[in-house]
Parts: structure tokens; sequence; C-alpha cells
């Protein structure tokens, strides 16, 4: 029980957090055309297929449990999602779920906008 509500809550951190690269990339704030944007994506989905470590950087998750940030989550805050505190080993692994579910939300919504971007005859 206590994963998957970390993973949920850090699921919803990552695509929130993808939401502002989709502006920038593709997005509402990308001036690109159409057709650029739809090489552009396929490109970028394919050097993701291969494991090109350059999209790897990339594409890691800029949200994390460091409190580098004011307003990010930390550990603290993992641990107030429950109703009884957590501490040691299980506030680990519901970090370590939170920080996972973040980088699923991530991915998964970045990679969601660039096949939506990709032509008909692309997909």
């Amino acid at each position: 029980m206590a994963r998957s509500r970390a993973y949920e809550n850090g699921r919803k951190a990552g695509d929130n957090a993808a939401g502002w690269w989709i502006q920038d990339n593709g997005g509402g704030r990308d001036t690109r055309g159409p057709s650029e944007l739809s090489d552009w994506a396929a490109g970028l989905l394919a050097k993701m297929d291969d494991g090109d470590c350059m999209v790897s950087d990339m594409m890691s998750c800029p949200v994390n449990l460091s409190g580098e940030w004011a307003g990010d989550m930390t550990m603290q805050d993992v641990a107030s999602l429950y109703a009884r505190p957590l501490t040691g080993a299980r506030l680990d692994d519901a970090c370590s779920e939170w920080e996972e579910g973040a980088q699923d939300g991530w991915y998964n919504a970045i990679t969601t906008h660039l096949r939506d971007l990709l032509t008909p005859e692309e997909v």
C-alpha cells in the first residue's frame, strides 16, 4: 500500500514536470512547423529506441526528492503521504517508489507527446 501511494504521487509529479518540457519541445512555445516537428519527434523516438546515451541523459526526470528548489518534494513529504509515519527501510522503499513513479510519469508523458507529433506516415 505504501509503495503504490508514493509511486502514484511521484508519477503525477513527473507528468507535471514533463508538461513544461513539452511546451518548449513541440508544444505551444515551439515555433517549428508540423512537418519539422514530426521529423524531429521521429528522430528522437528512434534514438530513444536505440538507447542513445545523449537522449537518455535528456530523458532523465528533473524532479527528485532533493528539496533543491522551493516547493520540491522531500523524503519527509513522502513520509507525510501516509497516516502512519514511515521510517528506516519503509521510508527508503517509499522514496524509491516515488522517484520511480516520477521517472515513469516523465518518460510516458514525453513519449506520448512525441508520438502525437508524428505524421500518419511515420506512425
